[in-house]
């Protein structure tokens, strides 16, 4: 009996180098921080969108609720000192930052109130309407802005010395990664959806069951972010439809699962990192703007080595499946 034939198969792409070549080529490149750092400066410096009333009008509803439910008063005053802590911070604007096609951003996690300026003026809208069309609006915005920024970065990561395509053009890039955006909202209000729906008809029968089953779905749900954060690279490195890019995102990482994870792992905890640091400043010291330029190289970067991972990672797994296959 003739034995296996050994795979003599390249290592995989070491995860360090090519986040250290995402820095060097970033370093080089600074205009791409123009999107990142002009969009938190708009959200720090510029007008804020709120919704007063109609906010006031949803804690309104949800006190009557929690009187009629007979819930506690001091669990119901707490959580309802949370919420008119909160909710005044909220910026609608800060909705264009979007994912996995978006543009990365500090102020969207802190939502100032305050700046250097002075107190920023504000928008209130009046109605739930005027939030829901304020929301499409900027969410489309965000998704826009979001392929023009992957798009430079795809094109960043083809200076290195790679044998491969030049990316596809601005309007390819624009138009499929906008259909992949509509796609993966389908998919999380169908998901989304199915958990809520399941979870409450258990947690009326058992709620230990209901919340049980909500938090096994979510854990489930992880397992999609490596595929999420990947489905629009195949667009933008090699020039594939939204459909295209997507299936081979979950091939990317079914082959490559324990690389690929480990390195999204590794940008999530740099780009959490990251953000801790450089949110440090008071929001009225202009500090914080230093903040917002570093924070916006580290993350543009990191999506810039992204790129360079996916092509090397993709070209890494072809030539192991192709002599998997013939041996």
């Amino acid at each position: 009996m003739e034995p296996n034939k050994s795979i003599n198969a390249p290592r995989p792409p070491r995860i360090l180098d090519t986040i250290k070549a995402g820095f060097d080529i970033v370093s080089t490149h600074v205009y791409a921080l123009l999107l990142p750092v002009g969009i938190d400066f708009f959200i720090w410096l510029g007008p804020h969108a709120h919704a007063s009333e109609p906010f006031n009008q949803l804690l309104d509803a949800l006190r009557e609720t929690s009187q009629q439910m007979n819930m506690p008063a001091d669990i119901a005053n707490q959580s309802f000192a949370v919420w008119q802590e909160v909710l005044p911070r909220i910026n609608f604007f800060a909705a264009i930052r979007t994912f996995p096609v978006g543009v990365p951003g500090l102020m969207w996690m802190r939502l100032p109130q305050d700046s250097p300026l002075g107190q920023v003026p504000v928008w209130d809208l009046t109605s739930w309407t005027d939030v829901f069309l304020l929301l499409i609006g900027i969410t489309l915005l965000g998704w826009i802005l979001g392929a023009i920024f992957l798009h430079i970065t795809a094109r960043l990561a083809q200076t290195m010395p790679l044998d491969e395509p030049r990316p596809p053009s601005l309007l390819f890039t624009l138009s499929n990664s906008l259909l992949l955006m509509v796609i993966w909202q389908g998919i999380a209000m169908l998901l989304g959806g199915s958990i809520a729906l399941v979870s409450s008809l258990l947690f009326i029968v058992n709620p230990a069951l209901g919340q049980t089953v909500a938090l096994l779905a979510l854990l489930a749900a992880t397992w999609l972010i490596v595929p999420l954060f990947f489905s629009p690279h195949g667009i933008f490195v090699y020039g594939q439809n939204a459909i295209e890019s997507l299936f081979n995102a979950f091939r990317f990482h079914r082959y490559g699962i324990h690389f690929a994870s480990f390195f999204t792992f590794t940008l999530f905890m740099l780009a959490y990192l990251s953000g801790t640091i450089w949110n440090i400043p008071q929001e009225n010291s202009w500090l914080l703007g230093v903040g917002i330029a570093g924070h916006a190289f580290v993350t543009t970067a990191l999506f810039t080595a992204s790129f360079i991972y996916y092509r090397n990672m993709t070209t890494w797994q072809q030539i192991v499946l192709t002599q998997l296959f013939r041996s």
